[in-house]
């Protein structure tokens, strides 16, 4: 008699046979995005999350970014995870990626926001299954007020700490929204984690359609720098 452990020893000797023929991350940026939710899937979670904002920099006509690129005293320092176009233009095209799929929670948002660097843009892009995604482009300043705004206006937190760290969750509501404007103007350094459910927030949620949802298209028009002479 077959048991679920035969069915898993038989799904998991072929999930590494498949993993075999599996070139590169770098090969399949040009994927469908039907293709790439499914590689996504099979991938684990370190893979899958570099992979992702490699496809995506392919999708908005950008690149991932090195540090190479970028001016000596920013090479050790987060600038981003992609540029859009041909060259680096410090302060207007690199993007700092925040990446989520299907979850019950139906979150929209991420993980290690670091406001005081300098990354003019943030592009959220969620999964939502494999066949539709949406992606909302939002300035530094407008992603600072959205939070701002949630904060102030509704119970909800204005993020949490990313290394859970105890001083951040001993703050009061004002002392957390001081510092999210203090990280934005370089006076701190801090992790943030802030995302907001669309299932339940659904008014924050429409505006984020009605103001910041982008096609790659837009992505690419808004942002594309061609060259630096």
């Amino acid at each position: 008699m077959t048991t679920i452990f035969d069915e898993l020893r038989e799904h998991n000797a072929r999930g590494r046979e498949l993993a075999k023929k599996l070139k590169d991350p770098k090969h399949y940026y040009d994927l469908v995005y039907e293709d790439m939710y499914a590689l996504y899937e099979f991938w684990p979670n370190m893979r899958a999350n570099k992979f992702i904002e490699g496809w995506i920099a392919h999708l908005v006509g950008g690149h991932k970014m090195q540090a190479r690129l970028l001016p000596a005293a920013y090479q050790k320092r987060d600038c981003g995870d992609i540029y859009i176009g041909e060259a680096v233009d410090l302060g207007r095209n690199n993007v700092e990626v925040k990446s989520s799929f299907r979850d019950d929670a139906h979150n929209i948002g991420g993980k290690q926001f670091r406001f005081y660097e300098n990354v003019p843009y943030y592009l959220i892009f969620k999964g939502w299954s494999a066949d539709r995604y949406e992606m909302f482009l939002l300035t530094k300043a407008e992603l600072v007020n959205e939070i701002k705004t949630r904060a102030e206006t509704t119970d909800r937190t204005a993020f949490i700490s990313s290394q859970g760290s105890n001083y951040v969750s001993a703050m009061s509501p004002e002392q957390k929204v001081q510092c999210l404007l203090e990280n934005a103007q370089g006076l701190r350094q801090d992790s943030l984690t802030w995302e907001f459910s669309a299932k339940t927030e659904t008014e924050l949620y429409k505006r984020f359609q009605d103001k910041y949802l982008v096609t790659p298209e837009q992505v690419k028009q808004k942002l594309c720098v061609v060259g630096i002479g």
